[in-house]
């Protein structure tokens, strides 16, 4: 589209600089008839240029949002921890809790991180993953008892 418009005006510079009969010997029936609607300078060339131009400046400001809203919607249904911050915004937890799986989830590097909220065999192997990343030391009792006090109120049952 940016050629055409790059065409015509080098066309209307080199009409206006050169006489008008070599050039419109070398153009074809109908770029010939384009040229002579535009080669005028009254109001309604400006009507035609100036909707032809708001034309292709809606098209692609149309093409932009579409392709922004496309890799919105690619990029958060494909991005595993957008999910899983996003279920554990529906859960009902306390601030602490949702940070203690976030950290878990985080250290112990789990590609999925929302697999540990779907039973308590997968929370009890996250919290493997966690302590087999981190260390020994990482579980303590008092993060052990947060981690069964997760799993009842998620589960009703123990990790």
């Amino acid at each position: 589209m940016l050629t055409i418009l790059h065409w015509f005006i080098k066309l209307q510079l080199t009409d206006t600089l050169t006489s008008g009969a070599s050039i419109q010997n070398n153009l074809p029936y109908s770029l010939q008839g384009i040229k002579d609607t535009f080669s005028g300078s009254g109001p309604n060339t400006w009507v035609i240029g100036t909707s032809i131009a708001a034309i292709i400046l809606l098209s692609l400001v149309a093409a932009w949002q579409f392709q922004s809203i496309k890799s919105r919607r690619v990029h958060n249904q494909e991005n595993p921890y957008t999910l899983f911050k996003q279920l554990l915004d529906h859960l009902e937890l306390s601030a602490a809790d949702k940070k203690l799986l976030r950290r878990m989830a985080h250290q112990g590097r789990l590609r999925h991180p929302a697999m540990c909220l779907l039973s308590p065999g997968l929370l009890h192997w996250a919290s493997t993953l966690w302590q087999k990343e981190k260390g020994p030391n990482t579980i303590t009792p008092k993060i052990q008892n947060q981690l069964n006090h997760i799993a009842i109120k998620l589960y009703d049952h123990h990790a």
